[in-house]
């Protein structure tokens, strides 16, 4: 560290109480000591050595037991690999002012993915004797990457030793990455303004135990929106789902397992963008408890599909409270004839919903003559259909409709049991 520059202007104020501060001056990046302000190494932005010493400065953390946090500069840091992240560490960026509509725009601290792998990987344990369990989180960064690159994604959180504690992740961009913007693997992933946008994979690719995704920006990215590979518990909540290629929210789990979905006040746009009629809005496979409330969906562009499709739904799906702006290009609700518990379909708003179709299950109790369907179509049904599909359903009964719902009347009170009483149903208007 001989022969050290003369250091630039002290950079933004608010860089004051993180353990370290790493900066930009011109092609070298600078690392000090966050209280001391003394500086700790020099190195170049422009071969491997400016990321192996943001990484040293990481190490240095993850061999305490205090772990800590590290400020970086506006400027644009070149990772020539994959920056490791460790539980109880934070990295924190400045304040960034780029626009979701500009993103390309290089301000704020910038990470720049310049080889065919990982930008940043959140590992958990530092390695097998790490009894640290804080959690990580990473704030104010904008990471872009190379499209070309088959191997490249934006941020993955994934165990490498042992456990990962809880993961916050805040005002964090990520666009132009070769595959998936943000992966998820382990943990409980609590992100807010996220933006993901172009990426040639899935904005978001996630199989962890619980997601909670709020006031996020997912748009363009030329797979799905959201990829969500395990029935864990998602609250997905007042995101913008914008002209993502294939689904916006596709969940579709390797497993039918206990989980809860709720996808509440977001803004759906014209996914399947490039692949009209192809893929929808939401889609949701083996969701076993779901509420979907209070969305807006638009089909601009005439290219999706259903604005809600689902298929297999195990235990029970509510549709509620949604603004329906138009009728997308097959239908507003789809609900595939194979699912297997019940589907309800409260008040929605607008979209021409002129067909729909299902599986309801009920509970008899001996004295019940007559038992409800909604039908979540914009006016009463002309035609309806109603099949038996349990023993106990089977029997004599007639059919009468409303602008609402689907009223199966017994001319005798079918047996009690729970969740004994199942027909599958079709309605058209």
């Amino acid at each position: 560290m001989a022969n050290l520059p003369k250091l630039p202007t002290p950079i933004q104020s608010h860089s004051i109480g993180y353990d370290y501060i790493i900066y930009k001056d011109g092609e070298k990046i600078i690392a000090k000591d966050g209280k001391s302000g003394q500086v700790i190494d020099i190195a170049s932005n422009n071969d491997d050595s400016g990321m192996e010493l943001i990484q040293s400065i990481i190490d240095s953390m993850a061999e305490t037991n205090t772990r800590g946090s590290v400020f970086f500069g506006t400027g644009i840091y070149n990772i020539y690999g994959t920056l490791k992240v460790y539980n109880g560490i934070g990295l924190v960026g400045a304040q960034t002012a780029w626009s979701t509509y500009a993103c390309d725009k290089v301000v704020g601290a910038t990470f720049r993915g310049m080889n065919d792998c990982n930008i940043i990987e959140v590992c958990g344990q530092y390695n097998e004797n790490d009894d640290i369990l804080w959690f990580s989180y990473l704030s104010n960064l904008h990471i872009v990457g190379n499209t070309s690159y088959s191997n490249q994604n934006g941020v993955v959180v994934k165990a490498l030793n042992g456990d990962i504690y809880d993961i916050f992740i805040d005002h964090v961009l990520v666009h132009d990455v070769g595959v998936d913007g943000f992966q998820f693997y382990n943990g409980k992933v609590w992100a807010d303004h996220l933006y993901t946008e172009s990426n040639r994979g899935n904005g978001i690719y996630t199989q962890t135990e619980t997601l909670y995704l709020a006031d996020s920006y997912i748009y363009g990215n030329y797979k799905h929106g959201i990829y969500n590979y395990l029935n864990g518990q998602n609250i997905i909540f007042n995101n913008r789902i914008w002209v993502n290629h294939q689904h916006g929210i596709y969940i579709y789990p390797k497993q039918v397992s206990p989980g809860f979905t709720k996808i509440a006040l977001n803004h759906f746009l014209s996914n399947s963008y490039s692949n009209a009629n192809t893929y929808s809005n939401i889609f949701l496979w083996h969701v076993e408890t779901g509420e979907i409330i209070g969305n807006t969906f638009i089909d601009r562009y005439n290219t999706t599909k259903y604005h809600i499709d689902l298929i297999e739904a195990t235990t029970k799906v509510i549709i509620a409270d949604n603004n329906f702006m138009d009728t997308a290009t097959s239908g507003v609700i789809h609900a595939d004839h194979s699912l297997t518990g019940t589907l309800t379909v409260g008040a929605n708003k607008g979209g021409d919903c002129l067909k729909n179709k299902g599986i309801n299950t009920q509970s008899g109790d001996g004295t019940t003559t007559q038992f409800t369907i909604p039908h979540g179509l914009v006016s009463e049904p002309s035609n309806v259909i109603v099949i038996p599909a349990s023993a106990d359903a089977s029997g004599d009964y007639y059919i009468t409709k409303d602008d609402t719902n689907i009223y199966i009347n017994y001319i005798s009170a079918p047996p009690a049991g729970t969740d004994n009483l199942s027909w599958y149903w079709k309605a058209e208007v």
